[in-house]
């Protein structure tokens, strides 16, 4: 059966809407997705389309199966976590680190555990030609 979504939206009214926001036609999104004409309609009116049919649909609009058909109101699962974190930030981040295993890996092949402050400062000066050579 057929879960209405929390305005009272059907899965076809649901796709509908989407369409309107991404400003394509339910014709042109039935013809992306491989589905018959008039599946949205069908929809729309009460049948219940199947999992292999909303995935497409799914992967165009970036949203997830649970918002498609009424289970959330989040259009994708990471949208809450990355409101909530900055996700862009602990990209840089992860960068940082990897680069930071990169070095420390360096080091210890050629036996510079034991850097004092001087060489570390030459090796940020080094590091910054690198940077604008690159």
């Amino acid at each position: 059966m057929q879960r209405d979504i929390s305005q009272g939206k059907n899965i076809g009214t649901v796709i509908r809407d989407l369409c309107a926001e991404k400003n394509i036609t339910v014709v042109e999104l039935e013809r992306k997705c491989n589905l018959g004409n008039g599946s949205i309609k069908r929809w729309e009116d009460g049948a219940s389309p199947t999992v292999k049919a909303l995935l497409p649909i799914s992967d165009y609009f970036n949203v997830s199966l649970d918002y498609l058909t009424g289970r959330t109101t989040q259009r994708d699962q990471f949208e809450e976590w990355n409101r909530k974190y900055n996700t862009k930030r602990l990209a840089e981040e992860a960068k940082f680190f990897d680069s930071l295993g990169k070095l420390k890996s360096i080091f210890a092949e050629i036996g510079m555990v034991d850097m004092n402050d001087h060489d570390i400062l030459l090796l940020k000066e080094y590091l910054k030609v690198l940077k604008k050579l690159h």
